[in-house]
């Protein structure tokens, strides 16, 4: 895609990538890196983001831009992206960089950045009357977009808080290993996980055993494969709560287990939603 950008066309970069920065340093025609980090990699970012302020609903950030080739070295002072979760600001740096580039001017892009909208299922934070907050991120399925969803739930104080996931998909080998980092991270953010679908299952459940969960012995034996030998050495509390659920399908699951975890002023994540391909 690069590649076929005419000779006066315009590339756009996030610094914050790594595999962008070999693209970045390749690239001969006009170019724009943008970041969140000053010289990431020992690249000098043309657009500079620091957030000052990160809540639950939006973000706080001022803005330095280099110069060429956006025209001008200057801050922008007290932008408000009106979107959950940090991340985001490098979306809008995206944007930004664009609207810059194409003479946008400033009052413009701090209204835009103000009236932006959450899209649907992408950490959409959703409230009900009893205080009970859904955040819908059933369209993110990535590493990095599981970690802006803990980041955001860790501010909200609700609780109980529910995680409703199948895990990641199509990471090849490391796919494993990154559901059970997930999974490590899911028991230190959560008080029950409702696990759907098997694709990720034993992955996501060993995760939560090295996070320090306990099992009830029959998923212990049904879902992770424990032996006679291996229950011997591992001490089931008789009267542990049962944190975590398995489901082999979404429906099954908002159905039968979600309801029972409900309480006023709870939390539910909805992280990513396989198509019936990875049941």
């Amino acid at each position: 895609m690069i590649e076929s950008l005419p000779s006066d066309g315009l590339a756009i970069f996030n610094l914050d990538s790594k595999p962008c920065w070999g693209l970045y340093q390749k690239t001969a025609i006009s170019k724009i890196g943008y970041s969140r980090v000053e010289n990431p990699n020992d690249l000098s970012p043309d657009l500079l983001a620091e957030v000052t302020t990160s809540t639950a609903t939006n973000s706080e950030f001022n803005l330095k831009i280099k110069g060429d080739p956006l025209g001008s070295k200057e801050t922008i002072q007290n932008l408000i992206l009106n979107l959950p979760a940090e991340h985001n600001v490098s979306n809008a740096l995206a944007a930004i960089s664009a609207a810059l580039f194409l003479g946008v001017d400033q009052d413009s892009i701090r209204w835009a950045l103000k009236e932006v909208k959450t899209p649907e299922h992408r950490l959409q934070i959703i409230h009900s009357p009893d205080g009970t907050i859904i955040i819908d991120d059933a369209h993110s399925g990535n590493s990095e977009g599981t970690r802006a969803a803990l980041n955001l739930v860790s501010k909200f104080p609700n609780k109980p808080k529910i995680i409703v996931t199948p895990g990641l998909v199509e990471l090849g080998r490391k796919q494993f290993e990154e559901n059970k980092k997930f999974g490590e991270e899911i028991a230190k953010n959560f008080d029950y996980a409702v696990i759907v679908n098997k694709t990720n299952r034993r992955a996501l459940l060993d995760g939560l055993l090295s996070g320090g969960w306990l099992f009830l012995a029959h998923t212990l034996v049904e879902h992770l494969g424990f032996g006679p030998k291996q229950l011997e050495n591992y001490n089931v509390p008789e009267d542990i709560d049962e944190r975590v659920f398995v489901s082999d399908h979404l429906d099954q699951a908002t159905k039968f287990i979600i309801p029972n975890l409900v309480r006023s002023g709870c939390l539910i994540l909805f992280e990513n939603d396989l198509p019936d391909i990875y049941v």
